[in-house]
């Protein structure tokens, strides 16, 4: 039986039921801060990662938009979570790696929490910088621009399991991490758009593995293994 792991454009979803938070670095996209939501279903987490420097709406998120506690995974990052989009309304206090904010008395995240407890959250703001207060660009302005049209692409791996990502379709370089990657195929659009997809074997989309794919599954080397570090989906015409 194969294995999903779903990552939002940029924004990485890891859906968890541990008791605790995890106390060692996730991997993460440079510039972004991974963080640790308790959502008030029991025990259960869910994890995210944010863009550093740049208010990020949940609007761009439904995952994270509701919580009873936080804590930032990455080392060296610090976050501010808001009750409004514009992050004008601080919702608890400055959370790190080493700090879990609670934004409620109800719930403490452990296996008694109810999903009734959860705080509704609007944004957060991560920065890179330690021991600093976090300051994002876009804070106070009004709400972010809507999401980039994503498109869900799924690796096969030579080791029968498979990962889903869903990677923007603006033709950007979308980071990858993917050693013994076997085949690809598109399993999901937005909307009724038409998408195509190409695999990479290096993090700036250059050198191009296989060949372009869209909904039906594509094998990138003959079937045997090989390593993917960027994905590019662009619309087409």
């Amino acid at each position: 039986m194969k294995s999903f792991l779903t990552t939002v454009g940029s924004v990485a979803v890891l859906l968890a039921s541990a008791s605790a938070l995890p106390t060692t670095n996730l991997p993460r996209q440079d510039g972004s801060c991974f963080i640790q939501l308790k959502n008030g279903d029991g025990d259960a987490s869910v994890g995210a990662s944010i863009p550093a420097n740049t208010l990020f709406s949940t609007a761009n998120n439904r995952q994270v938009d509701a919580g009873v506690n936080a804590q930032a995974v990455t080392s060296g990052c610090v976050c501010q979570a808001f009750s409004d989009a514009a992050g004008t309304i601080k919702l608890g206090g400055i959370f790190d790696d080493h700090t879990l904010v609670s934004f409620t008395d109800a719930s403490s995240g452990g296996t008694d929490s109810q999903l009734d407890q959860a705080v509704p959250i609007g944004s957060f703001c991560c920065v890179t910088t330690p021991n600093t207060v976090p300051v994002c660009s876009g804070s106070g302005v009004g709400t972010p621009p809507p999401p980039t049209q994503t498109v869900r692409v799924q690796i096969n791996s030579a080791d029968d399991s498979a990962r889903q990502i869903e990677v923007p379709a603006d033709g950007s370089p979308f980071a990858a991490s993917f050693s013994i990657a076997t085949s690809v195929e598109i399993v999901d659009i937005e909307g009724s758009s038409h998408v195509t997809c190409q695999a990479f074997s290096d993090a700036n989309g250059v050198v191009a593995v296989g060949s372009p794919f869209e909904i039906d599954e594509v094998s990138l080397n003959g079937g045997a293994a090989v390593s993917i570090l960027s994905i590019r989906c662009k619309l087409s015409a």
